[in-house]
């Protein structure tokens, strides 16, 4: 899980993670006293989707395309906070088809989450 071929750059890991944990400490029904580390590594992964999209939009729209916004800011935190909506208490995450999705319809019409 840890040692995945492509990391997502720290930034967008960073803000993935923020997004999710200002949404998660203001659950009432979240404790989170689950395997932490092993939910960080998922969110490791989940950051690497963020990545992926990233790429794909640049693919789409050529070498020069910039995201109407900062992309961080616009995506990366905002998915963090979807994630941290959609987590349940036992830290089980939204399945990845449905993040795909999500991050596909912020890619076709962007705004946040």
């Amino acid at each position: 899980m840890l040692n995945a071929p492509h990391t997502a750059p720290p930034l967008t890991l960073a803000y993935v993670v923020k997004g999710f944990w200002r949404v998660v400490e203001a659950r009432p029904d979240m404790s989170l006293d689950c395997a932490e580390i092993e939910l960080m590594g998922e969110l490791i992964e989940y950051a690497n989707l963020v990545e992926t999209a990233w790429t794909m939009f640049v693919e789409a729209e050529g070498p020069d395309a910039q995201w109407p916004g900062v992309w961080d800011y616009d995506v990366s935190e905002a998915f963090g906070e979807w994630l941290g909506q959609l987590v349940a208490p036992d830290g089980t995450l939204p399945s990845r088809s449905d993040a795909i999705r999500a991050l596909l319809e912020t890619l076709s019409a962007p705004t946040n989450f």
